[in-house]
């Protein structure tokens, strides 16, 4: 009986070198411009490392070769590595800024763009995930892409779309062998902590320039700026905001509560960006 029991226990656990489940995990869904499709699956754990854990069922496809014919998408797990599913180190109640070693790259070989970028609400109800952020390299800085809890309508997938237009959304790309790979990145982070972030300018270009207030309720001013040139407001999904301005304040019209991005021409240099209405 006892022999019994044990290994009932043995198979329940999954035995010794068995596969586990992860403390919270979400699956992402992406597909291109053109209707290819494909998912990946990331995570976190306290046990968990940025590397390749294969307890958690991970498996190392760097030797795999890009598909030529399709659209693939991985997860960068850690240097070269490249796996479906990505599981790192549970950091929530740190500061959103200590998370960045933890962030996860998601990587595609497709050039048919825009990608829409998905993922169920009913799947993220956790606390951890409610300042969670999807962001892109932009040089000079790095732009915000979606907040996890930016919903939006009723629709049971929550979605935004990367485009392909310079200095907004621009991905950060690679050459690998005769592939172009190109990357957005995610990173999970703490309610309270991530907070402050959403009040932080994305520009390096110049610090003198500044977009107040922001957050903001009604109308914001661009100040300690020239400019003559119209001005361009998008959401979290690329999608044209219009906007009234009177003298040197600038009315958003019809947007929600939620992030979004302006951007203007100030002596020949384009500048972009962060704002959130609240």
């Amino acid at each position: 009986m006892k022999k019994k029991l044990f290994l009932l226990f043995f198979l329940m656990s999954g035995g010794l070198s068995g596969q586990q489940t992860p403390e919270f995990s979400f699956e992402v869904y992406f597909e291109d411009a053109i209707g290819n499709k494909d998912t990946v699956t990331v995570g976190y754990d306290v046990n968990a490392t940025k590397g390749i854990d294969s307890v958690f069922g991970e498996v190392n496809l760097e030797n795999q070769s890009w598909s030529q014919n399709n659209f693939e998408v991985f997860v960068n797990a850690g240097g070269s590595k490249r796996s479906k599913i990505q599981i790192v180190k549970n950091e929530c109640s740190t500061n959103w800024q200590n998370t960045w070693a933890n962030g996860i790259s998601f990587i595609t070989n497709s050039t048919n763009r825009p990608i829409k970028v998905s993922y169920k609400k009913e799947d993220i109800e956790n606390v951890c995930m409610n300042t969670s952020f999807f962001w892109a390299d932009a040089e000079p800085t790095w732009h915000l892409l979606q907040s996890l809890n930016d919903f939006s309508g009723t629709d049971p997938l929550n979605s935004f779309h990367i485009l392909d237009q310079i200095y907004y959304y621009d991905f950060n790309k690679k050459i690998e062998g005769s592939d172009t790979i190109y990357a957005i990145h995610f990173v999970f982070a703490d309610q309270i902590k991530a907070s402050e972030l959403l009040s932080v300018s994305q520009t390096k270009t110049n610090e003198t320039i500044q977009i107040v207030p922001n957050p903001f309720t009604n109308g914001i001013k661009i100040a300690n700026v020239e400019f003559n040139t119209e001005v361009n407001i998008k959401d979290s999904k690329g999608i044209s905001i219009k906007y009234e301005r009177f003298g040197d304040v600038i009315y958003p019209l019809n947007c929600s509560k939620g992030i979004y991005y302006i951007s203007f021409l100030s002596n020949n240099k384009l500048f972009t960006y962060k704002i959130l209405k609240i």
